[in-house]
């Protein structure tokens, strides 16, 4: 399929943005239920390009997913310079990547905000790329790739507000996951493995990642000395928030599985989390009568420094989180708490790694906060803390 560049010209990225909004990842909303799809038989797998454009505007976890692809990317096409679009925080992990040559922030105002996309439109240009990768699933990302000015694409592109292509059925699939729940729900492929299929890379046989295990961070005084330990203490970290609240099992399961944590022979407990996430540790703080094994620094740290303190951890304890997808990539043992999301999807895939996941009857229904009147979050509520526990000794050989 050839993409007219007088009609990329034409195309203003203010047309499609006004039928764009912030809350639009995820939802199938009236523009997208007449909109057409094309999917055509790739021909480009097989060319070598060398100037790469990877656009995704995901979280934390989904940066920390894709990171695999990268590096089959840069084995694929050793001589290429790859740039990637995509937003804070996640970013930041970019930086622990040596297969991204250059990195191009936005922030939700600036996708939300039609002159500076429009400014962005321009700077993509410049750079004369000869593939886009578009590993998300909003339409505002299959209008930036075709509007990239790239003439080769993978994954969804978009020229014009009722047409959006699909190179290959792996990325139309992947991106019905997102626009249909019922496709979701039954999807068994791994968003790692998905983002290599869109690309036409091997499949990832590893969930360890060499460059976040190398990474250094130094730490201020005050963190070194949050995680600093004698010889016989074993630091649990525990991550309690996440930034749905469906996917938040309750403060008092956490307060109760701490309580019985602390009193294990030289274990002490690390509570994490990000400055929005402070009044969760709070509220569990708040159920504790025993402080004293107990180091709080939610809120105390950036991102990059949490590669380094995971390092030091010798359990993480976690909702579905971007936290747990940095662990599983460090190789530091986990236990996984599952409910409205799919590990299927979008579980850790280390073997160090424990899910707890009740797969009750509406699970998963990957809604940001749950409908239910009654039994609100059983999918979590569902898993006690002294299961949880239970699999810390395990794992903890205690």
């Amino acid at each position: 399929m050839e993409i007219n560049k007088e009609e990329l010209i034409k195309r203003s990225a203010i047309d499609f943005i006004n039928e764009c909004s912030q809350n639009e990842r995820g939802c199938l909303n009236k523009a997208q239920k007449n909109t057409k799809t094309i999917i055509y038989e790739n021909k480009y797998s097989e060319k070598v390009f060398s100037r790469i454009l990877v656009i995704f505007f995901g979280g934390i976890g989904d940066i920390v997913m894709s990171l695999s692809m990268l590096k089959a990317l840069k084995r694929k096409y050793p001589n290429s310079n790859i740039t990637y679009l995509t937003q804070y925080p996640a970013s930041d992990l970019l930086n622990t990547c040596n297969e991204v040559s250059r990195i191009i922030n936005i922030s939700d105002y600036e996708i939300n905000h039609q002159l500076l996309t429009n400014k962005l439109v321009s700077k993509l240009q410049v750079f004369k790329f000869d593939l886009a990768i578009n590993l998300d699933h909003i339409n505002l990302a299959a209008n930036l790739a075709s509007l990239s000015g790239s003439q080769c694409f993978f994954g969804a592109h978009a020229i014009s507000k009722k047409i959006i292509y699909f190179n290959g059925h792996n990325s139309k699939k992947y991106w019905d996951n997102y626009k249909d729940s019922s496709c979701r729900v039954l999807n068994k492929t791994h968003l790692s493995d998905f983002f290599n299929k869109i690309a036409y890379l091997p499949l990832n046989n590893s969930s360890l990642n060499q460059s976040l295990i190398n990474y250094r961070s130094k730490l201020s005084d005050d963190l070194f000395d949050a995680i600093k330990k004698p010889p016989n203490v074993r630091l649990v970290a525990i991550h309690p928030g996440t930034n749905w609240p469906s996917k938040r099992w309750n403060h008092i399961n956490y307060s109760k599985l701490i309580s019985r944590l602390i009193n294990l022979p030289d274990v002490e407990i690390v509570i994490l989390g990000s400055p929005n996430e402070i009044s969760i540790e709070d509220a569990i703080v708040l159920e504790l009568k025993n402080l004293t094994s107990i180091r709080q620094i939610t809120g105390k740290y950036n991102l990059l420094d949490l590669i380094e303190i995971l390092k030091h951890m010798e359990l993480l304890i976690t909702n579905d989180t971007g936290p747990m997808h940095i662990c599983d990539q460090l190789g530091v043992p986990m236990i996984a708490l599952f409910g409205p999301t799919s590990p299927d999807e979008s579980g850790p895939i280390g073997s160090n790694n424990y899910i707890i996941n009740k797969k009750i009857k509406c699970s998963p229904c990957f809604q940001y906060e749950c409908p239910l009147e009654e039994n609100k979050n059983n999918c979590l509520e569902s898993i006690s803390p002294n299961e949880v526990y239970n699999q810390a000794l395990k794992i903890l050989k205690i």
